[in-house]
């Protein structure tokens, strides 16, 4: 038996009547799938919560110990759109980043965002892109490749510092981010 303690993003709770399956995206480990029983203490457990926990890993099965909830998204502060944005991070991180392979990148991109009280749409839009920098999509769109190379050349602390896109040009953003992704699934 493997133990471990670690921190990470809760990216996807799957709920049965004794057992959890828990996805969580941890800066050492990457992507982890893990079991915990259920008690009233993970019910609290929401995606996109950063926590630290343990790891006991028997016969090739991860469980959860000493779960804690460092920081959680407050939802109550942000428009629906911007909510709609996370969700699609947390999607595209659960289903483009492979089980248990290291990348530290994506990990900060979720960290920094989770510094911010309030955050704008718009710079959830910037990590999505910054995410699939990373992950080597690309977007072939002309117009915004200038905004592509600058994703590429700087982290995330500074792409979350542009203050640029009119509405117009975030809807046309997103639409070819969610092409990249429709072409690659």
């Amino acid at each position: 038996m493997t133990n471990f303690k670690t921190s990470g993003i809760v990216l996807k709770i799957i709920n049965n009547q004794k057992i959890n399956t828990i996805y969580i995206f941890s800066k050492e480990y990457w992507k982890i799938i893990c079991s915990i029983k259920n008690n009233k203490k993970e019910k609290m457990l929401d995606i996109w919560n950063i926590v630290n926990f343990e790891i006991s890993t028997k016969n090739n099965f991860n469980n959860i110990k000493n779960i804690t909830i460092i920081n959680s998204i407050n939802y109550n502060i942000l428009n629906y759109n911007t909510i709609y944005e996370y969700l699609t991070l947390i999607n595209y991180i659960f289903k483009l980043c492979p089980l248990n392979e290291v990348n530290t990148m994506v990990y900060d991109i979720v960290f920094e965002i989770n510094k911010y009280k309030s955050i704008s749409q718009e710079k959830i839009i910037f990590a999505q892109l910054k995410l699939l920098d990373i992950l080597w999509y690309w977007i072939e769109n002309k117009t915004i490749k200038k905004l592509n190379q600058y994703i590429s050349k700087n982290n995330i602390k500074n792409i979350l510092r542009l203050k640029w896109l009119n509405e117009n040009q975030l809807i046309n953003l997103k639409k070819e981010i969610d092409l990249v992704i429709s072409n690659r699934n």
